[in-house]
Formats: structure tokens, sequence, C-alpha cells
């Protein structure tokens, strides 16, 4: 299932004591009425730029396995054919 997504950064930092940084990131899904909101880690690397990069990445790839899993959820199951008793009607 293709879907694009557009992600928006509304938050970015350091994680205090650590060498990793919280990314805060809005996830909107095209076509729907649907967003999620993510906060990922990534490595505390180079500036505000390469982290706001970086958990964009990983946002999209969180997103994009919420979506596929929900897919599967919600697909139509096919009704199983009740089995047959081996009685005829007449």
């Amino acid at each position: 299932m293709a879907m694009k997504i557009n992600p928006k950064v509304v938050g970015c930092g350091p994680d205090p004591g650590r060498t990793k940084a919280l990314v805060n990131v809005i996830v909107e899904f095209s076509g729907a009425t649907e967003s999620m909101t993510l906060t990922v880690i990534v490595p505390n690397d180079g500036d505000e730029a390469t982290l706001q990069e970086q958990g964009i990445a990983r946002a999209k790839d969180f997103a994009l396995q919420f979506a596929a899993n929900r897919a599967k959820a919600l697909a139509p199951r096919a009704q199983a054919r009740p089995k047959s008793l081996g009685l005829r009607l007449r």
C-alpha cells in the first residue's frame, strides 16, 4: 500500500546527560484525517538540522510500519464457509 506521509518537526534537543537526542515529529497521512505525534531517539551527532533529518527518517519508518499493521488489522477477512455436514436438502 503506497502512502505519502507529511512529517513536521515540532521540537528537537539533546536528552540531558545522554549521547542521544529527542525529536518530536507530527506525521500526517495524506488523504486521511489522521495524524500521529512521535518522539524518537536519534544519535546526538551534528547540528540541529542533522538531528531533525534523522528524526524525520526514523518517524517515517515508524509511521509506515504503523500504517501497514493498521491496514492489515482493518482488512476485510474472507468469511469462512461453513463445513458441510454431508446432508442434502430436497
